[in-house]
């Protein structure tokens, strides 16, 4: 279960976890963003979970784990106010998505028109208000290029967008952006490892869901300031649907969509094959779900889910998915959302096999006005550990603060079972605290564990993690244990940036071991923590008097020439440090 856990690698994304790659946009089963299956928001991986579950709904991954960091770009260079317009232009973006938005640059405008599209706006900073449930997947630095079927040509465009009076009918919105891709793994050590670097990646455009804010919305909307969101059939007058029954010829108190009856809706999507007809059933049955048919509609539509596999929701039937997703995460209105997220327990409970990945998206889609505190904390107990995981992970984001949580995580954290110690690591990369229990990890006897302690641990603020490092190098002291040893060596070698006084020579002094794996773990630890600005590959550090030094104990020279391919001696000698370095990145 540990590979299938852990997805055999490490993310690639700017969080310590991965950013595009093993699962989707924001997937929260594959990670990065909405549609690329990819959990950490982009490298995929911890497998099923880890990269798992991420990126549409954030939880644990992709944004969430990323470390908040100021944004960079070429909007920070020669910079300019935005006129008083153009701010309150921004400020409605900021209000109702979440997001701080700015004009594009010239370089960010042509990376735009390569792709054939005309303009868009830079989205500065994703960390508005309740960002984490709206649109967990953005990345700081996305140029936003459209919204629902409307392009973004710049602040203008999207001022005018969200404030429609008919927004209310496109929820959950779709959004593209234009992003590219990463070309050095954003891990504890800052880039990739063996001493290649990556060819320059090339803009794509992602696509995801976003959800506006309902009361920003209905500010900009004085004369509906007062009215919900999603309009309700008021049970005492006749709708307008009600009141065309009526003429048809129809039962008292029928109600139409788009000229069907409901049960019409419901036998729809058994006959229909093409996707996008069964989305515009899914549409109807949510409709009706709003408007006295909860029950009835959301059963229709778990009927419909338990048709596909949730584990992610890329590919043909991707686009179905997340309607199915908007229809029952509770977002469509408090009343409808509860009847589902009860109904998908029960399914849930009756067929876990089929539904237990549907269930752990919607836990994922969870946010702070469900009302789900209590259940959540009930799930985190779960014997499932996929649902407990996950209900973990969306705890640590939404309430984290809860007095419940920390002997919750603790738990996690000195369980037996690896699986469990992870996803109280992954609860750790939202919170980015760091509780002194949590060192632990960075000893467990699963290599796996080891490494995503490290990135966890690499990712925080590095006044967090230098207090981390003075405890690491303190037990790498005292250490007598061989694999602690190892273990301490490449904790402090992911902890580079905070290396204390005393690391180099705890680890210099285990470079002569006669263990090979403790011996180029220590030199590895100990290149690195004297070179913590130079990026880590062994032909970076060939200059060092540490690495001179030690090639030289082992008789190997360096070629002659620059260019030149060394003595095979040389390069095993070369791998071999490259090797390392890889496991401390990636565990492999």
């Amino acid at each position: 279960m540990l590979e299938d856990l852990f997805g055999g690698g490490v993310g690639e994304s700017a969080s310590p976890f991965g950013g595009h790659g093993g699962g989707g946009e924001a997937d929260p089963f594959g990670g990065g963003g909405m549609e690329r299956d990819d959990t950490f928001g982009g490298g995929g991986e911890f497998g099923r979970r880890g990269g798992a579950f991420g990126g549409e709904y954030g939880g644990a991954f992709g944004n969430e784990f990323a470390a908040e960091q100021p944004a960079e770009g070429p909007n920070n260079q020669g910079f300019q106010f935005p006129t008083a317009e153009e701010q309150r232009y921004a400020d409605r973006a900021f209000h109702l998505l979440g997001l701080e938005v700015e004009k594009l640059s010239a370089e960010e405008s042509e990376r735009v028109k390569k792709l054939g599209l005309k303009g868009g706006v830079r989205i500065a900073s994703n960390a508005g208000p309740n960002n984490a449930t709206r649109a967990p997947w953005v990345q700081n630095g996305d140029l936003l290029v459209g919204l629902h079927a409307s392009p973004i040509t710049g602040l203008k465009d999207l001022y005018e967008l969200l404030g429609r009076d008919d927004l209310q009918e496109y929820q959950p919105m779709k959004m593209y952006v234009v992003r590219r891709p990463h070309t050095e793994s954003d891990d504890p050590f800052g880039g990739g490892f063996g001493g290649e670097e990556r060819p320059p990646s090339r803009d794509e455009v992602i696509s995801g869901r976003i959800y506006p804010d309902e009361k920003a919305w209905q500010a900009t909307q004085p004369e509906l300031e007062a009215a919900p969101l999603w309009p309700q059939v008021d049970p005492t007058k006749p709708s307008p649907a009600q009141a065309d029954a009526a003429s048809s010829g129809l039962a008292p108190g029928a109600v139409l969509y788009d000229g069907k009856t409901f049960d019409e809706w419901r036998g729809l999507w058994k006959q229909e094959l093409n996707p996008e007809r069964r989305i515009e059933a899914v549409q109807a049955l949510g409709a009706f779900a709003s408007n006295g048919y909860a029950e009835e509609a959301t059963e229709a539509i778990l009927d419909v889910a338990g048709e596909y596999d949730f584990a992610s929701t890329a590919g043909t039937f991707g686009e179905l998915k997340q309607e199915i997703l908007a229809q029952l995460d509770g977002r469509r209105g408090p009343k409808a959302g509860q009847v589902a997220w009860s109904l998908t327990m029960h399914r849930y409970g009756r067929d876990p096999d089929r539904y237990q990945a549907l269930m752990v998206r919607l836990i994922y889609g969870v946010h702070e006005n469900n009302g789900r505190q209590d259940e959540l904390f009930e799930l985190a107990e779960s014997e499932d550990k996929q649902i407990a995981g996950a209900a973990l992970v969306r705890l640590a984001v939404l309430y984290g603060d809860d007095p419940r949580f920390p002997d919750l995580l603790d738990r996690n954290l000195q369980s037996s079972d690896p699986e469990r110690v992870a996803d109280g690591l992954r609860a750790i990369g939202t919170t980015k605290h760091w509780p002194q229990e949590a060192d632990r990890a960075l000893l467990h006897p699963n290599l796996k564990v080891q490494a995503l302690a490290r990135r966890v641990a690499g990712g925080l603020d590095p006044n967090r993690y230098r207090e981390i490092a003075e405890r690491a190098t303190s037990l790498l002291t005292a250490a007598e244990d061989q694999a602690d040893q190892i273990a301490l060596c490449r904790a402090l070698a992911a902890l580079r940036r905070a290396s204390t006084k005393g690391a180099r020579g705890a680890t210099e002094a285990l470079i002569q071991s006669q263990d090979e794996t403790l011996k180029y773990a220590a030199l590895v630890a100990t290149l690195v923590v004297t070179n913590p600005d130079v990026h880590p590959t062994a032909s970076n550090y060939s200059r060092s008097p540490v690495f001179q030094s030690f090639a030289k104990e082992l008789g190997v020279t360096a070629p002659v020439a620059m260019g030149r391919l060394g003595s095979p001696e040389w390069e095993a000698f070369l791998q071999r440090i490259n090797n390392e370095i890889a496991v401390v990145q990636s565990g492999r």
